[in-house]
């Protein structure tokens, strides 16, 4: 029975896959992936708060439901 055809392409994959993990600095990947994600909620927060704002919500409202400033509503 002959090997799978597939069966070098996985090792070789698997070869790669190994060494991007050991050479990946977790720490700040982990560092970076958070940023993303806060600058990504952050986007959205103001997208939020513009339209409450265009809804006529209160700044204050607007400051509590969202989490951000009411400087940072202001400027909006």
């Amino acid at each position: 029975m002959g090997q799978h055809p597939y069966g070098v392409l996985l090792f070789f994959c698997s070869a790669h896959v190994t060494r991007y993990l050991a050479d990946t600095n977790w720490d700040e990947w982990g560092k970076s992936e958070e940023v993303i994600k806060e600058s990504t909620a952050h986007k959205t927060l103001i997208q939020t708060a513009k339209r409450m704002k265009t809804d006529g919500l209160s700044i204050k409202q607007i400051s509590r439901y969202t989490g951000l400033t009411v400087e940072e509503i202001e400027e909006l």
